[in-house]
């Protein structure tokens, strides 16, 4: 007996995804697209110029995007999440074919070299990016995201690590090692002084109720003994 093959038309199924999501707007209008099935045709995304919100799933592990090549050009798209696929670089164009981008999401791709992201250096508006579980987070000499944050000028955000160098017409702030200084490294700093002081504290109550309750001792005998004339 031959072996059943399913073929799974998925654009269609994208298709029918999208034309629920659009409703009654025309394709110019519509501001947000959430892609749960395999995305196999790029061009099914073109019609949309208004998109501002564009996420990609990955709801089949055969069916992946392995390149933005293709991907068509949209000005106003503000947020673009393409997590868990098999992208390895970027057009070098990136940075013209969305103008407007702030929130760049990649987590769990196939970049093995941190320079496949250099495109990102003339995203001017990019605040936000995610690429954690790439393979270079865990192989750079470098801890990636310093290497990041000096590399893209407008980031302030990477994998929720926030970088205090933030307004980017002034010089970029390192600590005395050359490392990035980020928000989350203050917090550390901040956390553990403000233990030492409430450990601090805590032991001077100590002393003082000491010394309190060994005064009020001395002036108990001082009762029960008086020294002799």
């Amino acid at each position: 007996m031959s072996d059943l093959i399913v073929s799974v038309d998925w654009n269609r199924r994208v298709k029918l995804s999208i034309a629920k999501q659009q409703g009654d707007q025309k394709p110019e209008d519509v501001k947000e697209l959430q892609i749960y099935d395999s995305l196999t045709d790029y061009s099914l995304l073109a019609p949309f110029t208004g998109l501002e919100v564009l996420v990609v799933h990955q709801p089949h592990t055969t069916v992946r995007v392995k390149s933005l090549k293709n991907f068509p050009h949209l000005q106003n798209l503000k947020e673009l999440v393409i997590s868990d696929h098999l992208l390895a670089d970027l057009p070098e164009d990136f940075a013209e074919r969305y103008p407007s981008l702030t929130t760049l999401g990649l987590t769990n791709n196939k970049f093995y070299d941190i320079k496949a992201l250099e495109p990102l250096k003339n995203c001017r508006k990019l605040t936000t990016l995610e690429v954690e579980d790439n393979p270079f987070t865990s192989t750079s000499e470098t801890p990636y995201r310093e290497h990041l944050f000096k590399m893209v000028d407008s980031v302030q955000i990477i994998d929720n690590a926030v970088c205090l160098k933030r307004d980017i017409n002034k010089p970029f702030q390192q600590n005395r090692d050359g490392s990035a200084v980020c928000e989350s490294d203050e917090e550390d700093e901040e956390d553990e002084e403000h233990e030492e002081q409430d450990e601090d504290d805590e032991n001077s109550d100590r002393d003082i109720a000491f010394s309190k309750r060994k005064r009020d001792e001395g002036d108990d005998d001082a009762e029960l003994h008086p020294a002799k004339k």
